[in-house]
Order: structure tokens, then C-alpha cells, then sequence
């Protein structure tokens, strides 16, 4: 079994996300709870200039936010108490107070009363200016406002679960904000899910989270009306892939399958949100293929479908350009209800250029070439 096992190695991923969080309070001077926020929020994929952190008392259940050009995002994270050896209590149940404290949220932003504590205000204006420009632009969809848990523990007590699933329902249908609707969407995110960001992030060998060897991934083309799903010769193919396959591969393989891009430290940004946001309406699931720059594949070797294989086996694949656009659908198919999910899986789509390493004379000018989207910075070369 290789080193990168997340499974063989939990401890050790727990205890280096522990020391983390207690070297961040001691270097900032912030109590552990606070800390605790920070690297959380590192661990899953956040930039912390890009944060707003309330950090005491009167937050109204909210931790930190953000705001994009087309929504809020709202987060609230319930952790344990660290022992002074650093022994940290992640086996036993957390009560419905995050549930709780994402209602609070929720009510706060519905409230016309203004905030009581300073740090607040930002989010109500950053709110109001979404409407104003929703309403001036007199843009269709809602306004989307995402409020996620993040317990630093195995899972949630039944009641709490129960309480979850409850205010996810009351909110499946939009909300009006003056005269403006506001789509309200739940997510929560276990002390799994932060582990497993790290591993995707660390992973540089063809094993699974569980070691096992794994040097494939199945790209399942887009099935067309006059049976022509894909174009191809020997060595290269394009084709519309579905998005799960590469939202399953994200999540088999981390960031080994983004080895060749030469930008694969970039965290979300202003594209990422947009791309999140496309693939999370089902009207843009549909259109997703079209509003996407796609992605560019480059692999050892691929076997197009045939008999009753639907898909390509493509083995060792690099992503080269598309590193935002999969780690963004990896994000959105996280988050969307258990019945769009269906959707999701059915209806996104993504174009896919896939490319034998021989296919050109040097493949680095292929990475090169197609990493346009972000600013290419010197520092993404090294």
C-alpha cells in the first residue's frame, strides 16, 4: 500500500490537521475555536483574503462568508475541545446546535433590523448590493445564498440529522427578499470531507484513498441521435464527457490526475463560482457544455468505447487545462439535494479533448497553450 492511503494514514492526517490548527492559534493569537475556522477553510480550498470571519459573540450563527457576483456563501463550523496533549474527540455525535446556528443565519439575512455587531454589516450590504444588481440588470435567476456546516466529528445525532434534512426542505422553493428571490441551498461537511480535501490535494501516486492501485479513469461520451457520440483517430478524441465521470475521478484520484498542469495550486476564484453556479441550476446543467471552455486530456494510452463498453478507458490521464472547471463540478455535485443529483448525472455534460501522450511532438506545448482562463502567473511555471 503507498503512503498517500488516507485510510491507512487517517490518524496521521488527523493529527497533522490538529497540530495545524494549535500552531495557527499560537502564531495568531487567536483562541482554538477561531483557529480552528481558519485552517478548515484552507483545507477546503478557500483563500483566507477572500474570507470575512465575525469571531465572537452576537455572530448570528455565522462564522465566516463570502460574496460572488451571483450569490453569498455562509459557513458555520462546530468543533471539540483540544487537550492540552493535542488529544482531539472527533468519535462522539454532535447535537442539533450547527443546525441550529444555520437557522440563525438564515433568519438574520431575511430580518430587515440591522446588525448589532460591526463585523455584520458587510454581509447585509454585500446582500443588498446583489439585489440591486440583480434588479438593475434585471437578471432571471435567484440569488444564490449557500449556508454550510463543517463538524470537525464523524457525523451529526439522528435528531440533528432530522432537523437538517427538515430546514433543507423548507427551503427547496425560492425565497423573497424585497421583491427579489433568494435560492437558499444547505450544505454540510464532516471532519471526512476536510481529511479527504488534504488527501486529494497530497495525492501524486495512482492509488485510491485507500491505497489501492488505480491508473484508469472511464469517460463516458455524450450519446448523440445519429450514433457519431465521438470523433477520433488513433491517438486523440473529442467527445462530450459526462460530468460525474470526472467529479468521480476527482474524487478517486485527487490531484494525481492533474499532474501535468502546471496550475494545480490554484484555489477558487471568481471563475470557479461561476462554473459552480452553471452546474448547480438544472436549467444550466443542460447548457453547462456550451457555457464551458472544456477540458484537455492528455493520458499514456485510451480505448474507445466498443461492444458493451460505454465509455473510453483512458490510462495515467492529465488533466492539463480544466483543473478549476472539475475541482468547481466536484463542488457543486457535493452540494446539490439527493434529487438533483439525478440531474446532474443525467444532463451535465462537459467537452473533452483527449489526447495520447504522442499525439504531438511535445506535449508541454499543448499545457501551455491551453491554460487561458486564469491569469498565468511565474509562479504557476515553477
Amino acid at each position: 500500500m503507498e503512503d498517500t492511503s488516507l485510510k491507512l494514514h487517517y490518524q496521521t492526517y488527523l493529527d497533522n490537521l490538529v497540530n495545524d490548527i494549535r500552531e495557527y492559534a499560537a502564531e495568531e493569537g487567536l483562541q482554538l475555536p477561531f483557529a480552528a475556522e481558519r485552517v478548515i477553510a484552507q483545507r477546503l480550498g478557500y483563500d483566507l483574503e477572500d474570507l470575512e470571519f465575525i469571531d465572537g459573540a452576537g455572530d448570528r450563527g455565522i462564522d465566516f462568508w463570502y460574496a460572488t457576483e451571483d450569490g453569498l456563501y455562509i459557513f458555520q463550523v462546530k468543533t471539540r475541545q483540544v487537550s492540552d496533549r493535542g488529544i482531539f474527540d472527533y468519535e462522539s455525535l454532535f447535537d442539533h446546535k450547527g443546525v441550529t446556528d444555520l437557522m440563525r443565519a438564515y433568519n438574520f439575512l431575511m430580518s430587515p433590523d440591522e446588525p448589532n455587531h460591526q463585523r455584520l454589516v458587510g454581509i447585509k450590504d454585500a446582500l443588498n448590493h446583489l439585489v440591486k444588481n440583480h434588479v438593475v440588470q434585471n437578471i432571471e435567476n435567484p440569488i444564490s445564498v449557500r449556508l454550510t456546516l463543517v463538524i470537525l466529528g464523524k457525523t451529526l445525532t439522528d435528531k440533528a440529522f432530522t432537523e437538517l434534512a427538515d430546514f433543507e426542505r423548507s427551503l427547496e422553493n425560492p425565497v423573497i427578499y424585497g421583491e427579489t428571490p433568494l435560492q437558499f441551498y444547505v450544505d454540510f461537511q464532516t471532519l471526512d470531507n476536510v481529511l479527504e480535501a488534504s488527501w486529494r490535494e497530497t495525492n501524486h501516486e495512482w492509488v485510491d484513498k485507500d491505497g489501492r492501485k488505480v491508473d484508469s479513469i472511464r469517460l463516458t461520451p455524450m450519446r448523440q441521435t445519429d450514433n457519431k457520440h465521438y470523433l477520433h483517430d488513433n491517438r486523440s478524441a473529442i467527445f462530450y464527457c459526462r460530468a460525474l465521470d470526472l467529479v468521480e475521478a476527482y474524487r478517486s484520484l485527487g490531484y494525481q490526475i492533474f499532474e501535468p498542469n502546471v496550475r494545480a495550486s490554484i484555489r477558487n476564484s471568481s471563475v470557479n463560482h461561476a462554473i459552480q453556479q452553471s452546474a448547480s441550476r438544472n436549467r444550466s446543467m443542460k447548457e453547462f457544455r456550451f457555457l464551458n471552455n472544456g477540458l484537455t486530456i492528455t493520458c499514456n494510452a485510451f480505448k474507445p468505447p466498443a461492444g458493451q463498453r460505454a465509455a473510453f478507458d483512458v490510462t495515467h490521464p492529465g488533466i492539463v487545462n480544466g483543473l478549476q472547471t472539475v475541482v468547481a463540478l466536484e463542488r457543486a455535485y457535493h452540494s446539490l439535494p439527493e434529487h438533483q443529483k439525478v440531474y446532474f448525472a443525467d444532463d451535465c455534460y462537459v467537452l473533452v479533448r483527449l489526447l495520447q501522450n504522442d499525439a504531438v511532438e511535445q506535449i508541454s506545448q499543448v499545457v501551455f497553450a491551453t491554460n487561458n482562463q486564469n491569469p498565468m502567473q511565474r509562479r504557476n511555471l515553477v
